[in-house]
């Protein structure tokens, strides 16, 4: 009875063992066997079909990412690898078949290569694939033949399977494609338009459906948009069908010219060899065309399938342009090449080693500048029209001097040594009036423009298009304590802590100067993939308004100082106590304090930027406003001097003031209105004279300044809508009100 018992158990845990086993039979001489996430199809002929049930390691699908096919395997089976996680697959040279839904919704899958033995590929064998990006066949395969990663019949006339994973947004069908499979174009959600260069849709195979329909735009020859519109699959599959151009978009002049010269010529558009029989490239002197040419489709040329053989004609020693035009977009682009000169008879290119005409996506970057001094970079480049020319374009008449580092021009004709823009530096640029400048050129590769750091001030370019905080932005390279990033408004400083300082975030546009400690040539390069420096600044908010204004454009340079303020030898620690810098009791730069609990010494701290041009002599003030009192300040006075760095974090510039002498600063005894629909602003205060009345902008640019000013009111009808400062100098007080111009 034991021995029964015992029997009966172990055929229990044998059937139990062999329902969870990972490996068995799969053909009648084949064997699979599932290790570690690969599965392992072995034996010789053909795998069996399991038409009504799943394939014993169907259940295990999510855990299976590669699949071995070993040589003697003969067919792959229906459905073999259904909805599997593999992202690669060994196809061997005995494998003569693939079934239907082989490989389909295999999502992880990224490229397969079918050999030369494949005779037979079932429909949908590669359904549902979202990131397959390539299906290569070999290329002495009888059936079978791909172009580009696409899968077409031995002689392209049937288009079988656009990988669904490929990241192009276009896709033109060869002309040589008189068929195509229903599902070809299935799942493909990358692709936004296909051109279709047949002017007779082709023949659908299958009756299961049609070409997706996530295609917004379908092209089609001149004269043939009714007849696809009327098809039972291209015209419901596609929101938008447009006919392109049968001709030409130039018309040459060339009978007047007794020479020639040819060209075999590709076209590149941001690194992507262009496939398009509607990219037409022209040849241009002075302005007239000499020739132009479509694209066209060579598919025994691996290497440079889309060729355009150019005749361009002139004279010997005219200066050619080329130009490209895609009549999908409508969009003219002008060609990176440098100009060349004609030459009679002379060859460029040939299919196995072509001209490479290059064009790039065009976008502008626009710079608002200040009236007065701004600091700029440009984070596009372009050699055709050059970035300084296209400056000198975008800025007359309000330009008055550019000034790189050690170069400069200036109006009238913008005579002098500066003869380009670069990426890698800044610029400062003066203006007699508020303007935009723009750019147009192809966007710039961070990782393409080092910048080199040297040991000092250097003049750095900005070169990604978004923003990146100062951690972000400099994490690329090894900061020294008390190196000093500054823009033309704030600035931040290294510490052992990290960055700390006013200058948060690096701006598109803008120019920064950066003072490297570092004895070493430091090479930077912006790259959002790197761990960012450690960055912190005060947790501070606005809660006042400045009591001084600074028109700090009118100044080409700055100098830092990072202060701290003392009242009877200790430190204030209030975001109320201003830090103002003056010359001849002009304010030429003014900040509060900000608390930075990281730097335990000394938490409070002013980052002053002071404005100038060189030798001024600045004196210091203190404002409180929460008692409305100004403090005076004892010691010296700072000569300014360009780039000077005055303190740091750990040894801050030390403001020493008196509690006693106060001076006053009753600025409620000054109100202001506007009437006459803001034609008008009234001014009451307890004097008939001001010693000296200003209107400032926001941004600090003097609208209106006069002496020894006695009306009631002055005119503000002609300035336009937007936040104004109206100071008032009394008495060696000062006081400012805001007003809004609506």
């Amino acid at each position: 009875m034991k021995r029964k018992i015992l029997f009966v158990w172990m055929l229990l845990l044998s059937v139990a063992t062999a329902s969870f086993a990972e490996s068995g039979p799969c053909g009648e001489n084949l064997t699979w066997s599932l290790s570690g996430g690969t599965l392992t199809i072995s034996g010789i002929g053909d795998m069996d079909n399991h038409l009504e049930s799943h394939f014993p390691w169907y259940s295990k699908g999510s855990s299976i990412t590669t699949v071995i096919i070993e040589d003697g395997v003969t067919s792959i089976a229906y459905a073999a690898f259904l909805s599997c996680s593999l992202t690669s697959v060994t196809i061997p040279e005995s494998v003569t078949s693939i079934g239907i839904a082989a490989f389909g919704v295999c999502h992880s899958l990224i490229s397969v290569t079918i050999p030369a033995s494949v005779t037979s590929i079932g429909d949908v064998a590669f359904y549902g694939c979202l990131n397959l990006t390539a299906i290569n066949v070999l290329k002495n395969n009888a059936a079978y033949a791909s172009e580009n990663g696409v899968l077409f019949n031995k002689a392209k006339t049937t288009l079988i399977q656009y990988p669904a994973g490929k990241p192009d947004t276009s896709y033109t069908i060869p002309l040589s494609v008189t068929s195509m499979i229903s599902t070809a174009f299935e799942g493909c959600y990358s692709l936004t338009s296909i051109t279709n260069p047949n002017p007779t849709p082709q023949t659908i195979v299958s009756t299961s459906g049609g070409p997706s329909g996530y295609f917004s735009t379908l092209y089609v020859p001149a004269g043939s948009k009714e007849v696809y519109e009327a098809d039972p699959y291209w015209g419901q599959h596609f929101f938008n069908i447009i006919e392109l151009s049968s001709n030409s978009h130039w018309q040459a002049n060339y009978q007047q010219y007794p020479g020639n010269m040819t060209f075999a010529a590709i076209v590149i558009l941001d690194d992507t060899e262009l496939q398009s029989e509607h990219i037409e490239i022209g040849a241009f002197s002075n302005g007239e065309c000499r020739g132009s040419v479509c694209l066209q489709h060579f598919p025994e040329s691996a290497l440079h399938p889309w060729l355009g053989f150019l005749t361009v004609h002139g004279n010997n020693d005219d200066v050619i342009n080329l130009r490209i035009y895609d009549h999908y977009t409508g969009i003219e682009y002008e060609a990176g090449n440098l100009p060349f000169l004609f030459i009679t008879d002379s060859i460029c290119g040939n299919p196995t080693n072509p001209y490479h005409v290059t064009i790039f996506t065009p976008c502008t970057q626009t710079i608002n500048l200040h009236e007065g001094w701004t600091w700029f970079s440009v984070n596009v480049a372009n050699d055709n029209p050059s970035l300084i020319k296209q400056f000198k374009d975008s800025i007359s008449p309000a330009g008055v001097l550019l000034k790189g580092r050690n170069e400069f021009i200036q109006t009238p004709g913008w005579i002098g040594t500066l003869s380009e823009i670069s990426n890698e530096t800044m610029y400062m640029v003066n203006t007699t009036a508020e303007q935009t400048l723009s750019f147009t050129g192809a966007s710039v590769d961070p990782a393409s423009v080092p910048i080199f750091l040297l040991n000092g001030w250097n003049w750095i370019g900005y070169t990604p298009d978004v923003t990146q905080t100062v951690g972000e932005a400099f994490a690329g390279i090894n900061p020294q304590i008390n190196d000093q990033i500054k823009s033309y408004s704030d600035y931040s400083v290294y510490t052992d802590q990290g960055w700390a300082g006013t200058l948060t975030q690096m701006t598109p546009g803008n120019g920064y100067k950066y003072f490297s400690n570092n004895t070493a040539v430091q090479m930077l390069m912006y790259s959002p993939f790197v761990q960012p420096s450690p960055t912190f600044f005060s947790n501070w908010k606005e809660t006042v308004a400045n009591q001084w204004t600074v028109a700090a454009h009118r100044y080409p340079n700055t100098m830092t100082v990072t202060a701290v303020v003392l009242q009877n030898n200790e430190e204030l620690q209030s975001d109320r106590i201003e830090i103002g810098a003056f010359c001849n009791d002009e304010c030429r730069g003014s900040v509060l304090l900000r608390n930075f609990p990281q730097i335990a010494d000394h938490s409070s701290m002013g980052f002053l930027v002071v404005y100038g041009e060189g030798n001024e002599e600045i004196q210091l003030r203190v404002y409180d406003h929460a008692t409305g009192e100004e403090y005076p300040v004892s010691g010296t006075s700072l000569a300014f001097i360009t780039d000077a760095i005055h303190g740091t974090p750990a040894e801050p510039y030390r403001i020493a003031t008196s509690p006693t002498d106060i001076r006053t600063v009753a600025a409620d005894v000054v109100a202001i209105y506007l009437k006459q629909a803001g034609g008008s602003l009234q001014i009451q205060r307890p004097w008939e004279s001001i010693d000296c009345i200003e209107l400032l902008g926001l941004n600090g640019n003097t609208v209106l300044r006069q002496t020894g000013f006695t009306a009631k009111s002055i005119d503000v009808s002609s300035l336009a809508n937007g936040v104004y400062m109206l100071k008032l100098t009394k008495d060696n007080q000062i006081y400012v009100k805001k007003f809004i111009k609506q």
